[in-house]
């Protein structure tokens, strides 16, 4: 065994099975798949410069004076949603029936330019602000 050897060129290593979690060596192929197979981390950019429906696991970049308007919180469990403002206009977010927008059963308003928010489904009945 060599303590802290200094590896050059193109050294090469098994690739372990998926879902191993010991200190064995991670090749890119393991950390590749990993990445493929993970959820729930990533957004999907999206601009937007009039009203809309928002989906789970974007980030809106908003300009001008628009909605967007939540889905349901009950089919998106543990997803989140980010939005923000990039114009001048106020961005009002609205509410899929009778959810909440952290605990308000009122639309939620966006005024300041540059501000964002990132709202999470409780899975049942409303979006929390986090």
């Amino acid at each position: 065994a060599i303590a802290s050897p200094a590896f050059t060129g193109s050294p090469t290593a098994p690739t372990q099975s998926a879902g191993d979690d010991s200190t064995k060596i991670a090749t890119t192929a393991y950390v590749d798949t990993a990445v493929a197979g993970a959820s729930g981390g990533g957004y999907t950019y999206s601009a937007k410069t009039a009203s809309f429906t928002a989906a789970a696991d974007y980030h809106y970049s908003c300009t001008n004076a628009i909605t967007a308007t939540l889905p349901a919180a009950s089919s998106n469990a543990n997803k989140a949603i980010r939005i923000k403002v990039m114009g001048s206009g106020t961005v009002t977010i609205g509410r899929d029936g009778s959810d909440t927008i952290d605990g308000v059963a009122s639309d939620y308003s966006m005024t300041i330019q540059y501000s964002s928010i990132t709202l999470f489904s409780n899975g049942s009945d409303g979006w929390e602000i986090i």
